[in-house]
């Protein structure tokens, strides 16, 4: 509560400032890859990006793929690789994450086969097992 002998201050804009120039976005994005978390080993995650086809294995620090919200073991997700101009001209890489799916679209269920599935299973990826070009 305030008295009648006291005053009170005002917190107003200084219009006398300039506004701050919007900096242009500098940002290139070299390449888009896609992946899934394979493992969480505390300080780094072992991930797979797939990449003709085929998974390719890396070591991530885990922070990263934490901070955008990549937890869970095949929680897919989109990784850009960018490029952006400092202000003294020269030149820094850097990387974004972004889940494609939330950690509890993830699952790891084995599936239990008996000896007739298995036999079905064989046969369908002997005809259909290889990717046609």
């Amino acid at each position: 509560m305030v008295s009648q002998d006291q005053t009170t201050e005002r917190v107003v804009p200084a219009t006398h400032r300039k506004p701050r120039k919007e900096q242009g976005s500098s940002r290139r994005v070299l390449r888009r890859l896609k992946g899934f978390l394979v493992e969480n080993r505390g300080r780094d995650c072992k991930v797979a990006f797939i990449e003709k086809d085929s998974p390719i294995f890396y070591y991530l620090p885990s922070n990263a793929l934490h901070q955008a919200g990549i937890t869970a073991e095949n929680q897919p997700f989109e990784m850009d690789e960018f490029e952006s101009k400092n202000s003294d001209g020269s030149f820094s890489t850097g990387y974004t994450f972004r889940p494609l799916a939330n950690p509890t679209d993830a699952f790891s269920d084995p599936l239990d086969l008996d000896e007739k599935r298995r036999e079905k299973l064989k046969v369908i990826l002997k005809r259909f097992g290889k990717a046609k070009n």
